[in-house]
């Protein structure tokens, strides 16, 4: 049975994608309740553990969390850091 991942990613291709889903509102924050739900919910993504990894990972320990949405390869859950410059996202199994 395939695990659920988590995998680093470039974070400044992470910061032009994020900016491109929000001039096309495919964004979604944690702060949006009812599409972050949504999201995770569809997505079956751990959240928890991807804020661990992010606390972890990230020397300031205060990783952001976001979700793209544009039909591309780059959606998908992600937790940041822009303090360490740096970019983890969640694979569903």
């Amino acid at each position: 049975m395939a695990q659920p991942k988590v995998i680093e990613v470039d974070y400044y291709v992470l910061v032009q994608k994020m900016k491109q889903a929000a001039n096309g509102k495919a964004l979604i924050e944690k702060k949006d309740k009812e599409k972050w739900d949504d999201f995770v919910n569809r997505h079956q993504v751990r959240v928890t553990s991807l804020e661990a990894f992010g606390k972890v990972k990230f020397a300031s320990g205060k990783p952001k969390l976001v979700a793209i949405e544009l039909g591309t390869d780059w959606d998908g859950c992600y937790a940041y850091s822009h303090d360490d410059e740096a970019a983890l996202k969640f694979v569903p199994a």
